[in-house]
């Protein structure tokens, strides 16, 4: 019950922060507390990861979805990222991971626009758009997502939803 307390208050914290501490997240900058918030949200993860309470994952799953529905970025991008993995009580959802991607990318979060473009790019709740995939590989690149700019340079170098282009597929 301890631990379930705990849990369930740096959720909640890790997810109720004001919206410049949100943007900050994306972008890790710990001059307004960016890397805090991100590492309250791993440290979450691996510690459910580490419980593996059926009981535990639904509280914290909750938590996300109150933060998530008050417009918190992270906490969408973090409810999506639960939702892709199935765990004991519940199968994956990768429908409603990409609902979670699409609100918090409408919110300009870079990991969001990325995983979005790699649902689109391996039809994960979304029909296969290497062209839309590529789309959201680029605007999270825009916003600094190396993950995203790796992403894109593959896309180029393939021919994969975008005209291909050897000088833009080298990073």
């Amino acid at each position: 019950a301890d631990a379930k307390l705990k849990l369930g208050h740096l959720v909640t914290t890790a997810t109720t922060s004001t919206s410049t501490a949100t943007k900050s997240a994306t972008t890790g900058n710990p001059a307004t507390g960016g890397e805090e918030q991100g590492g309250m949200m791993a440290m979450v993860r691996q510690s459910l990861a580490r419980l593996g309470s059926e009981d535990l994952h639904k509280e914290i799953v909750s938590c996300l979805e109150v933060a998530a529905n008050q417009g918190n970025s992270r906490a969408q991008v973090e409810l999506g990222k639960h939702l892709l993995v199935p765990t004991a009580g519940a199968s994956a959802d990768p429908d409603a991971a990409v609902l979670c991607f699409q609100r918090a990318a409408t919110l300009r979060d870079p990991e969001a626009m990325y995983l979005l473009g790699r649902a689109y790019h391996t039809a994960a709740g979304v029909e296969k758009d290497s062209v839309r995939a590529a789309r959201w590989y680029n605007e999270a690149s825009k916003e600094g997502f190396k993950e995203a700019k790796f992403a894109l340079a593959l896309c180029y170098f393939d021919g994969d939803g975008v005209d291909k282009r050897d000088d833009k597929g080298m990073l």
